[in-house]
């Protein structure tokens, strides 16, 4: 049994949810966690979750859609966090490789959003590209805020991994755990996997695909599926030397723990 721990299932493709959601049935997903990223997602990964029992949703606002941030968003995140299935505030984070958003504001929604998690006890699903220095001094705050107010609990999840060990480390360190994409079955990918290998112990460890993006070899090129999860639970399984059976026991048991379900 497996978890795809990010997906964004609300976006087009080119079948419909339901065989979307029963192709990765057979797959041996069997829940997925539909994440909200802009502003018009919120809506409609809540609405999924109700409609699909083994969907799962979170609220935020993305880094390329936070110039769009204002008081009105969060009152809705605070209406959705209520909701019985929303297991986590995100994704939230840093973005400066594409820079959609300016810094300075990007600054200020991630800040709003951290302290948010932290009111509302939720965790964080955390997006970071080309910001590591600036993602790490925001998760040491957050850590610090969350691991006193919530003592035992874990504070969230990095997701799709791509960064260097140093990443890794810290993030660790501070108490979040990491998820990898269909990234590491890429050819040029050879450093990530040593962090997954190496690092990442299996009781930090979770599995995702980040649909429609980021499809495992042999799909790239075309849209991801939750299906694929499996592809890139397989890839890990194999750089850990275990079994299939066993790394899914591990991912499935750290999301749950990680999302409170």
């Amino acid at each position: 049994m497996l978890i795809d721990s990010h997906a964004h299932i609300d976006y087009e493709y080119e079948v419909s949810t339901e065989a979307l959601i029963e192709e990765a049935r057979l797959a041996g997903v069997t829940q997925i966690i539909a994440i909200a990223a802009a502003l018009e997602s919120l809506d409609k990964v809540a609405a999924l979750a109700d409609r699909f029992p083994n969907v799962y949703f979170t609220t935020g606002v993305h880094p390329h859609d936070v110039k769009d941030f204002n008081p009105e968003v969060l009152a809705k995140m605070r209406k959705f966090i209520a909701h019985p299935k929303c297991v986590a505030i995100g994704e939230l984070g840093l973005d400066f490789f594409y820079e959609h958003s300016d810094r300075a504001i990007q600054f200020e929604a991630l800040k709003i959003q951290l302290d948010f998690s932290i009111e509302a006890g939720k965790p964080i699903v955390v997006h970071t590209r080309d910001a590591d220095e600036e993602t790490m001094r925001f998760l040491d705050e957050h850590a610090n805020g969350w691991h006193k107010a919530h003592p035992g609990k874990i504070p969230g999840v990095i997701h799709c991994f791509s960064g260097t060990a140093k990443l890794a480390e810290f993030c660790l360190a501070l108490g979040y755990t990491i998820s990898f994409s269909g990234i590491i079955t890429f050819k040029n990918a050879e450093a990530l996997r040593a962090v997954a290998r190496d690092i990442v112990p299996l009781d930090r460890l979770m599995v995702e695909t980040d649909s429609p993006y980021l499809a495992p070899i042999p799909h790239r090129g075309k849209k991801n599926h939750p299906a694929h999860t499996r592809i890139v639970a397989e890839k890990l399984a194999e750089l850990k030397s275990i079994s299939l059976e066993k790394l899914a026991e591990h991912t499935t048991g750290n999301t749950k723990r990680l999302f409170g379900f």
